[in-house]
């Protein structure tokens, strides 16, 4: 989703593409980041140097903000967590957001015992081109029609 809004926005296709790649790996841009960090680089050299506009320098520190653990870091927690945010960014016309497990999220949590809340929190307003409609009431509706298929309601 964030690829899209700033592909729209003019951030350069070889950073998004490099950012894409990170995460296709199984690993996320704060964790490959991390050890560049602890040398006092924000980033790798060969991403700094992709680097061109204020977008791909955007686009690089908010994919920080994403990660891809494994559910079982939770596993431990599980006993006293009630309550989840489910997040939404955005609802494909079938049923699914695309950008998030749902379906191995809820298996996780149904192996784990969870008996809590999941609460829709719809963020998809943050990816919202200028001049474009936000569609919250659609994708917060979408995506409650998505939990229940996945929860077996």
């Amino acid at each position: 989703v964030s690829s899209n809004y700033f592909r729209e926005l003019g951030a350069n296709e070889e950073v998004i593409q490099y950012i894409d790649q990170i995460f296709a790996r199984g690993t996320d841009p704060r964790r490959y980041f991390a050890k560049y960090a602890a040398e006092g680089n924000e980033f790798p050299d060969d991403l700094q140097k992709l680097i061109k506009n204020k977008y791909d320098l955007e686009y690089a520190i908010f994919s920080t903000g994403y990660e891809m653990s494994d559910y079982h870091i939770l596993d431990e927690y599980m006993p006293y967590i009630k309550h989840i945010h489910g997040k939404v960014y955005e609802m494909t016309e079938e049923g699914v957001e695309y950008s998030i497990s749902y379906d191995e999220i809820i298996n996780y949590l149904k192996e784990a015992g969870y008996e809590g809340y999941i609460s829709t929190e719809y963020e998809g307003n943050r990816f919202t081109l200028p001049d474009h409609p936000i569609k919250d009431k659609e994708n917060v509706y979408a995506h409650q029609m998505m939990m229940k298929k996945y929860l077996g309601e």
